[in-house]
């Protein structure tokens, strides 16, 4: 057992030091029309301190690309939430939250250095340029959403998982052979959203037809990624 742990630590560590890795994070934006009709009825009665069109995003990934051209790989795992808040008084409050829980696999496509041969993914000050780092972003996707309403120790939740496509554009600036920073920007659409039941949390007082439940969703993120390899002397 303790030469299986052994092997087991020894490969793990081998991975690590062969892993071309990167984190994330930025602001999105969300538009759900559907969803925000049915939230914005308490507008006219209570106050808002927080927008749901706002959010934060973190992301970590794992990066390969193709061997003779510039199109790379990086599949991610992402977390973003999204909240609206009311005061009904000085006390109860309505709250309103989606969470994405989404992996997407991230293809970016050099289309100004498509056959080109550079230290990639990252590359010295002194090879960087705009034809070299320019990409264009291309993101299928699924997306575990968990949407959810509080009011006065009352709940009403639902969860779904919808599919996704994202397209964007960035641009690598390498730091060292070992360290990137990338900023983009990506506009992603989800498709058939539903948040189930949603309707039903104004009854008896207001009927609000159950096809408000469902709609697509559009994000639009900004952000920035740091990427880190650790086995740049391969490339």
């Amino acid at each position: 057992m303790k030469k299986l742990s052994l092997f087991l630590t020894l490969l793990f560590s081998f991975q690590l030091l062969n892993a071309q890795f990167g984190v994330s994070a930025g602001y999105k934006t969300i538009t759900a029309k559907n969803w925000e009709y049915v939230i914005s009825l308490h507008q006219s009665n209570f106050s808002t301190n927080e927008s749901y069109a706002n959010g934060i995003q973190f992301g970590v990934d794992y990066w390969f690309r193709l061997k003779n051209y510039r199109v790379e790989f990086v599949p991610e795992l992402s977390y973003s939430r999204f909240k609206r808040i009311y005061n009904l008084d000085e006390v109860k409050e309505d709250n309103f939250n989606s969470q994405f829980l989404g992996l997407h696999f991230n293809t970016n496509f050099y289309v100004f250095d498509l056959k080109g041969d550079c230290d990639c993914p990252t590359f010295s000050k002194e090879g960087n340029s705009l034809e070299k780092g320019f990409f264009i972003q291309v993101a299928p996707g699924v997306d575990y959403i968990f949407n959810s309403y509080i009011s006065d120790g009352t709940s009403q939740k639902s969860n779904d998982i919808v599919p996704s496509i994202g397209i964007g554009i960035g641009i690598d600036f390498g730091l060292t052979d070992l360290l990137t920073v990338t900023p983009m920007v990506k506009v992603h659409q989800y498709f058939g959203a539903e948040w189930d039941e949603l309707n039903t949390i104004y009854e008896p007082t207001q009927s609000i037809s159950e096809e408000l439940n469902k709609n697509n969703i559009t994000q639009l993120f900004a952000g920035l990624r740091i990427g880190l390899r650790l086995d740049s002397d391969k490339y």
